[in-house]
């Protein structure tokens, strides 16, 4: 019946509240970097859903005559008790100096036993109530499902390899601008405020270079700290660390300081590749290719399959509701699934854009060219060894830091096999300090 169908999408999108409210914040968007598309395939997995809970509540009512059903039924109170974990976030309880998991546990168990209860002493009137509620839940899918898709969709660029090939206007030395994220020059130094031995190729590109020792830091996070490195804007004057979907309606060529904007002026062909921000939509007048990695996933988007898992896996994620630490967190006990399976991602995508930084740079000429590469290494949680080995229980940000100057004498190797570092300009810096031991949020 479509009583039965509309309660149960009422159901369904009541256990997937956490993860819609999570979207419903530009800042989240960001970085799930969340597409039309995936809106279309997230609504499709709760509509699916709702299509098997009513058919398991129909199998149930025509095998066990009703009985079964009946009982299962009472299982709202369960549903209602997860509700309210969702709205519990995790800095109340710490406030209050109550523990996560145990409250989490026992609300679910008070649910529990108000519907063992139910079910015992039959009471059907409050449970019949409780379920036609949940169809006028049914309501928000339409409603929530067009709202999202008014959001700007996050188009991802994947055409980087023209630029190499595509002549310039300019004769002028090629640029090579290595972004690494939260390298604290603070580190990089012994005791004795000398160089480290083990970050050889940073030293070797000290030992011949110019170097701006008191340089500050574009912002407190990446999310304000990019566009500020990019479009050149004071640190001091733009602050917010949070995404703003009214960020695609900016022109980037109204920053007439930024460095893709000068570029363009001077007739180079521009490329930008880096993960976690949208930058070939963010930047797309004054690039000629970019290649933007989808950065907080479990799977790759690059087949519906692995769309429909990776909505899957958020809806579970996100289950204990869009407060922080929630990306990671998890409902009880299956926080360390997500949690590796966004480990096995970042190895993923800090790898692809390893060597797509190389498979450009060695076609690269020494003339006329801008490339700008970001890769969000060395940075917190951290997953590397200092050979490039994901350990997440060993890793600390000194491994990662010295994978990071592993990876950069990668780069430089190939530059100079052919042929264009010595032709190039080439600039390493951070977009911001490192969190918790030279940045502050002053």
């Amino acid at each position: 019946m479509l009583a039965d169908f509309m309660a149960a999408l009422g159901a369904c999108m009541l256990l997937s509240s956490a993860f819609l409210g999570v979207l419903l914040a530009p800042c989240n968007r960001q970085d799930l970097f969340w597409s039309r598309t995936d809106t279309v395939v997230l609504f499709a997995v709760i509509f699916m859903g709702a299509i098997l809970l009513d058919g398991v509540h129909w199998v149930l009512a025509r095998w066990t005559k009703g009985r079964c059903a009946a009982i299962c039924a009472h299982g709202i109170y369960v549903m209602l008790a997860f509700a309210i974990v969702q709205l519990i976030p995790q800095n109340i309880l710490v406030r209050l100096g109550l523990p996560e998991d145990a409250t989490y546990i026992v609300i679910l168990g008070v649910g529990a036993v108000c519907a063992t209860v139910s079910a015992v002493k039959r009471e059907r009137r409050l449970v019949a109530v409780l379920w036609r509620s949940l169809r006028g839940l049914a309501l928000l899918f339409p409603i929530l499902f067009f709202h999202l898709l008014r959001f700007p969709s996050f188009v991802a660029h994947n055409d980087l390899a023209q630029v190499a090939t595509l002549p310039a206007e300019t004769a002028n030395a090629s640029v090579v601008i290595y972004i690494f994220d939260s390298i604290s020059m603070a580190q990089c130094v012994d005791a004795n405020d000398a160089w480290r031995a083990d970050l050889p190729a940073m030293a070797e590109l000290r030992s011949d270079a110019v170097c701006f020792d008191s340089a500050v830091s574009c912002g407190v996070g990446t999310a304000m700290s990019m566009p500020n490195l990019l479009f050149q804007r004071s640190p001091a004057d733009y602050r917010s660390n949070s995404w703003e979907d009214s960020w695609f309606a900016v022109d980037p060529s109204s920053y007439t300081n930024g460095m893709f904007y000068i570029a363009k002026q001077r007739g180079y062909r521009t490329g930008m590749l880096g993960h976690y921000l949208p930058f070939g939509q963010m930047l797309a007048s004054l690039l000629d290719g970019a290649c933007d990695v989808p950065f907080t996933r479990y799977w790759a988007p690059d087949s519906l399959r692995h769309r429909f898992a990776n909505q899957l896996v958020c809806l579970a994620t996100y289950a204990r509701g869009p407060f922080e630490g929630s990306a990671l967190a998890g409902i009880p006990r299956l926080r360390y699934i997500p949690g590796r399976l966004a480990e096995e991602y970042f190895l993923q995508v800090t790898r692809q854009v390893e060597t797509l930084v190389r498979d450009f740079l060695s076609t690269m000429p020494g003339r006329g060219h801008l490339l700008v590469s970001f890769m969000g290494i060395p940075h917190s949680p951290a997953i590397f060894l200092a050979d490039g080995t994901a350990d997440s229980m060993r890793a600390t940000y000194d491994t990662q830091l010295r994978y990071t100057d592993k990876v950069l004498g990668t780069f430089l190797e190939t530059m100079k096999a052919t042929g264009s570092y010595d032709s190039s300009w080439i600039i390493l810096t951070s977009d911001h300090g490192h969190h918790g031991f030279d940045l502050t949020p002053e």
